[in-house]
């Protein structure tokens, strides 16, 4: 019995840290994590064998501390790039989100531009320079209702009386649609991506048996992340964000 407990006492501890260190090796292999973990695992199943080795007589005391030494500053520096490795990626998801959301404000601006041209033209614009003319130069209408409008009465009721007169006004898209200050020219380029342009196209579908007007704009993952490091992303690089579509009715983006 006293055996036993000697034996326990002088590898007891050191035991379970190298059985445990084994069981959660492969319980991390198994489980996909990244070589920054398994390293880190294997580097306190080392220190266990160690302390064993100690323990046995086999290895000194100065040489115990040292190679622990060596083997926990293994363990910090293993921990620290797999801290580092985390933090690239938060970081690199910020600046994705950050860029997408911008990409995603400028393809709604296109849309608003588009459905304007589609309501003075009958159909899509098919490049920029269409649409961007379109913003600067052209007019939409704009029924204004003058007069005062009883609280008793619909507006529609207060034209037909009279009391109200309605009036067409051409008004300028830019004025309309976009603030003063908004840089219409800049309506082709991706964000971010150094000059890149979106893709633009328009056409007409049948859908329903029906003749349906269309257009899509496109800007490519390589163009949204443009100067980013993507050598540790799994990232298409075709994929990317689009609205409208060139094979249905409809003017949606693929964020929504």
């Amino acid at each position: 019995m006293a055996d036993f407990k000697g034996i326990l006492s002088r590898f007891g501890f050191s035991s379970f840290l190298l059985v445990t260190g084994i069981i959660l090796f492969f319980t991390a292999l198994s489980g996909g994590q990244n070589g920054l973990v398994l390293a880190g695992i294997a580097a306190i199943v080392i220190g266990a064998i160690l302390i064993i080795l100690f323990n046995s007589g086999i290895l000194k005391l100065n040489l115990l501390i040292v190679f622990l030494a060596l083997v926990f500053a293994g363990v910090a520096f293993f921990a620290w790039l797999d801290y580092s490795s985390v933090q690239r990626k938060i970081d690199f998801v910020k600046v994705q989100d950050y860029r997408e959301s911008k990409v995603v404000e400028r393809l709604m601006d296109i849309r608003t531009a588009q459905v304007s041209y589609k309501k003075l033209y009958g159909q899509y614009a098919g490049n920029f320079d269409a649409l961007i003319n379109h913003v600067k130069n052209d007019s939409m209408p704009v029924v204004k209702a003058i007069g005062f409008v009883p609280d008793t009465l619909t507006e529609m009721k207060a034209v037909e009386l009279g009391i109200v007169t309605r009036d067409t006004l051409l008004i300028s898209v830019r004025d309309t649609l976009f603030k003063m200050d908004f840089p219409i020219d800049s309506l082709r380029y991706v964000p971010f991506s150094d000059g890149g342009e979106f893709k633009l196209e328009s056409g007409e579908i049948e859908k329903n048996q029906l003749k349906v007007k269309v257009f899509e704009a496109f800007a490519s993952n390589e163009k949204i992340l443009h100067g980013l490091n993507l050598s540790e992303e799994y990232i298409d690089l075709e994929d990317g964000l689009r609205v409208g579509s060139m094979t249905e009715p409809h003017t949606r983006g693929n964020w929504e």
